[in-house]
C-alpha cells in the first residue's frame, strides 16, 4: 500500500473510515510516528496509537476546525454587543457604582424564574475587574440561591459598557443605559439584545417617577415592559431566613 498519500492523526479509538476520493481504503489499527510518510509503512511507537488518515481528509477537517472557531468567535462576540439604538452612558464612575443593588424589576429569564429579594452585590477584584454576587430566595424551595462571576470594561472605565461572566470564558454585555448620575441610586440596565432588562436600585423600593421614567425610556427604546416582573422584596423575612 501507498503511504505517500496519508499523514498520521493521534486517536483514542481506531475508526474505519471506507471510499473516500477514489477507491476504497481502510484506517486498521496501527500504532505510526507523528510525522508524514513516504511510501513507507509507518513505524511503530509503543503506548502511542493513531489512526490512519489521507492528507486531503485531514487538510479538510484542519478547515472545518478553523470555520467552527471563527462562528464560535463570532457568537461570543455577539454576547457582548450592545443593542442597535442603545447608548451606553458616559462618565460612568465605577467606585460609586460599587456595593448593592436590589432588583426592581426585569425580563423575565429562567436563572431568575421564581426569585424574590434578589440582589447584586459589586466589589473590586484584585485584578481590577468587578466582582459580582448575585443572589434571591427561592420560597419554593425554601432556600437562597446565589452565584458569583466578574465584569471588565469593554471600551473606556468612564463607560457604563462591561461585560460580565458567571461561568468558564463565556462573557455577556451589561449596558448601563440610564443612571441617576447625581447619587447613583438607581440604574437603568440592557445585554446583548433587548430580551435583557433591569431597573436596580438602591432601595428595595423606588419612587413612583423612578418607575415611571423607567417604563417610559425602556419602551421608547423598543423594549417589551408589557412583561416586565416586579420583584417583590421582604427586608424582615429574609434577613431571618439568612441567619438560619
Amino acid at each position: 500500500m501507498d503511504y505517500s498519500r496519508y499523514s498520521c492523526i493521534r486517536a483514542q479509538q481506531v475508526a474505519d473510515v471506507a471510499r473516500r476520493g477514489t477507491g476504497n481504503w481502510r484506517a486498521g489499527r496501527r500504532q505510526c510516528s507523528k510525522d508524514s510518510f513516504s511510501g513507507r509503512r509507518p513505524a511503530r511507537l509503543s503506548g502511542q496509537w493513531m489512526i490512519v488518515l489521507p492528507n486531503h481528509f485531514q487538510q479538510n477537517m484542519q478547515k472545518f476546525l478553523a470555520t467552527l472557531f471563527v462562528a464560535a468567535s463570532a457568537i461570543l462576540t455577539g454576547c457582548v454587543g450592545i443593542p442597535q439604538g442603545i447608548t451606553p452612558v458616559k462618565n460612568f464612575d465605577t467606585q460609586r457604582y460599587l456595593g448593592e443593588w436590589y432588583e426592581i424589576a426585569r425580563l423575565e429569564h429562567s436563572f431568575e424564574k421564581g426569585l424574590s429579594d434578589i440582589t447584586a452585590n459589586y466589589s473590586l477584584r484584585d485584578d481590577g475587574g468587578i466582582k459580582v454576587v448575585n443572589r434571591g430566595y427561592d420560597a419554593q424551595k425554601n432556600e437562597w440561591r446565589m452565584v458569583e462571576g466578574k465584569a471588565y470594561p469593554i471600551e473606556s472605565p468612564d463607560t457604563g459598557y462591561l461585560k460580565v461572566s458567571f461561568f468558564g470564558p463565556f462573557y455577556g454585555s451589561y449596558v448601563v443605559f440610564g443612571l441617576d448620575k447625581a447619587g447613583y441610586q438607581y440604574s437603568f440596565v440592557t445585554g446583548p439584545d433587548r430580551r435583557y432588562l433591569w431597573l436596580l436600585s438602591r432601595t428595595p423600593q423606588v419612587k413612583d417617577e423612578v418607575m415611571d421614567r423607567f417604563i417610559k425610556e425602556a419602551s421608547e427604546l423598543g423594549f417589551d415592559t408589557d412583561k416586565l416582573v416586579f420583584v417583590k422584596h421582604n427586608t424582615g423575612c429574609c434577613d431571618t431566613k439568612l441567619q438560619k
